[in-house]
């Protein structure tokens, strides 16, 4: 048989790495330079770097990403706030109980807005839901499933 060719392995700053240096776990900074260059990526780049499968799960855990992280910094910013400043817990409470609806008075239009909360994070949670089982359909479908 033929000699094998040896793969080249470089660090990120182009420099060739020798075998004793390959680095199986990445560090924080080349996980974030990897999901950024993902991140900013077409789906058509992804697609000719990867497969088309592959393109359309970056698309697609991208925009679920996007959407929960909209979510979360909602529920930060304006939720906590509300449950933390508009309630009746007294200083005695826990502390934990301040960050719940269970100390807003009954009866307030604060209450409406954790309502809706709960509303648009369950229909979210539904559209994502459908999103995906759209693709596994397509896809299964597509391999004669």
């Amino acid at each position: 048989m033929g000699k094998e060719k040896k793969r080249k392995v470089y660090h990120t700053n182009g420099e060739k790495a020798h075998l004793s240096e390959k680095r199986w776990i990445l560090s924080p900074t080349a996980l974030v330079t990897k999901f950024l260059t993902v991140w900013h990526a077409t789906c058509h780049e992804n697609a000719r770097h990867c497969s088309a499968d592959a393109a359309q799960f970056l698309f697609i855990e991208g925009g679920t990403f996007a959407v929960l992280s909209s979510i979360a910094l909602l529920s930060i910013f304006l939720i906590l706030p509300i449950n933390l400043y508009a309630g009746t817990a007294s200083p005695n409470d826990d502390q934990f109980i301040e960050t719940t609806i269970n100390h807003i008075a009954k009866g307030t239009p604060l209450l409406w807005i954790h309502f809706l909360f709960v509303v648009v994070v369950t229909l979210v949670r539904f559209g994502l839901s459908a999103i995906f089982n759209s693709v596994c359909v397509l896809r299964l479908g597509f391999l004669g499933f």
